[in-house]
């Protein structure tokens, strides 16, 4: 029996992920003005590609440029990039699991 391992790239995309440089650069969508990226680089004393994983924020007003940027992970394995990602979007895929709690003010 042997193991089939799938590619970043193929697992990327069944992430919901748009490959940008195959290996590389993936990005997701999650709003108007918000996307989950995720950025490959050769890191020296390190074999494989590091991958870092962000949530950018951008404001037309900025002139294309982020306006916020919230760091997930930096440098790390794919196999911790590709856990956390699941881990982030796992309540996008499972609205059910939202709770909402009812605000203090009644409305009339």
């Amino acid at each position: 029996m042997t193991v089939q391992t799938k590619s970043v790239n193929t697992e990327m995309q069944q992430l919901g992920f748009i490959v940008g440089i195959p290996y590389y650069v993936f990005t997701k969508q999650i709003g108007r003005y918000s996307l989950l990226v995720v950025e490959g680089t050769k890191v020296k004393g390190y074999a494989e590609i590091r991958y870092s994983f962000y949530k950018a924020t951008y404001d037309p007003r900025h002139g294309g440029k982020p306006s916020r940027v919230k760091i997930y992970l930096k440098d790390e394995s794919v196999t911790a990039v590709i856990r956390s990602i699941q881990r982030f979007t796992s309540h996008f895929n499972n609205p059910e699991e939202v709770k909402i709690y009812p605000s203090k003010k009644q409305i009339k």
